[in-house]
């Protein structure tokens, strides 16, 4: 039997992996900007990096043109269609 293969479904979950990353990465800045004021070995610009990293997250949810979202959204469909189907036999 031959196994289909949906790399577009690869290429959503790897995107929503960097988005998951980076918003860790949020978290643990923000955290570090709380002890800014007990640890003064910090960075000052904290504040800076959470833009940055924000600004990084907005580029990455709009890096998906329309017509390749509407692709992985039917490859969504295939896959569940034959998961559906596999599951009958």
């Amino acid at each position: 039997m031959s196994r289909t293969y949906y790399p577009l479904l690869d290429v959503k979950r790897a995107l929503e992996d960097a988005d998951a990353a980076l918003q860790d990465v949020i978290v643990y800045v923000e955290i570090l900007g709380r002890g800014a004021n007990e640890r003064p070995d910090l960075p000052p610009d904290t504040a800076t990096f959470l833009g940055n990293i924000r600004a990084v997250r907005a580029l990455l949810a709009m890096a998906v043109p329309p017509r390749v979202a509407s692709a992985m959204a039917q490859e969504q469909a295939n896959f569940a269609a034959c998961e559906r189907y596999l599951g009958r036999l």
